[in-house]
């Protein structure tokens, strides 16, 4: 955790963010590189706050809602495929940060301005394409359309009519080979994330009470990273 991100989070009032929010906060800033910047993963976020992947990206949008942090994606102009996302915290934003209305994105010099807005700014024609003509008069399709089954005639089909066999659905073995090694690749990873707070802790470092839940600070105790007794000291319950 770089010093600008300890002290920014150090100085946020408790009644900003909710619990979750702040764990979620507290790894982002824990992450943090001056140099570098943030790219923690979400499986990371996961297993680092004892949440869901679900719950964490809850957590992310209203961090953003708020103002706290701009989640800032990018593509890969050689392989076409996603880069990391990197979280820019508050202290990192020069400029107040206004949502963008489609992904919430702070748009200040940032990528979801449309191409619209671009022109607008630099005094281009902004008038808006007109609309295809078959989209005006008929549907794009030549077929009749059929009616909707709650609004037009019903789809039951007759009496008498056989229905199709469909083949069961087996489960795949290699589809569950793989949801099996990236179960254990997550226990692992948070071990990994447990491992690293004993350590801070038997180390004199601080860890809030909030960066562990009970269960987490249990399942240190069970592979003998910390003792119940250090983490009762430090003001963690297990």
């Amino acid at each position: 955790m770089s010093h600008a991100a300890t002290n920014w989070l150090a100085a946020l009032r408790p009644d900003v963010v909710a619990n979750s929010e702040f764990r979620v906060l507290f790894h982002l800033c824990d992450c943090h590189n001056m140099s570098q910047g943030c790219y923690p993963t979400q499986r990371f976020l996961s297993a680092a706050c004892g949440l869901s992947r679900s719950t964490v990206n809850v957590a992310l949008a209203r961090l953003e809602e708020k103002g706290l942090i701009w989640r800032q994606q990018s593509i890969d102009e050689r392989t076409r495929r996603q880069r990391p996302t990197r979280y820019i915290l508050g202290f990192e934003m020069t400029d107040a940060q206004e949502p963008c209305p489609k992904t919430g994105h702070g748009n200040s010099s940032d990528p979801c301005h449309s191409g619209e807005t671009r022109a607008a700014s630099e005094g281009q024609d902004t008038a808006a394409p007109e609309p295809c003509p078959i989209s005006k008069t008929r549907a794009v399709s030549e077929n009749p359309q059929k009616p909707c089954p709650k609004n037009g005639k019903s789809r039951v089909r007759p009496a008498g009519h056989k229905p199709v066999n469909k083949p069961e659905n087996k489960p795949n073995a290699r589809v569950t080979r793989e949801a099996v090694a990236e179960q254990d690749q997550g226990d692992q990873d948070t071990d990994a994330v447990l491992r690293m707070w004993s350590e801070k802790l038997r180390a004199g470092g601080y860890v809030p009470q909030s960066a562990l839940s009970p269960m987490q600070a249990q399942r240190m105790v069970a592979l003998n990273l910390i003792t119940a007794e250090e983490l009762k000291s430090a003001g963690i319950a297990c």
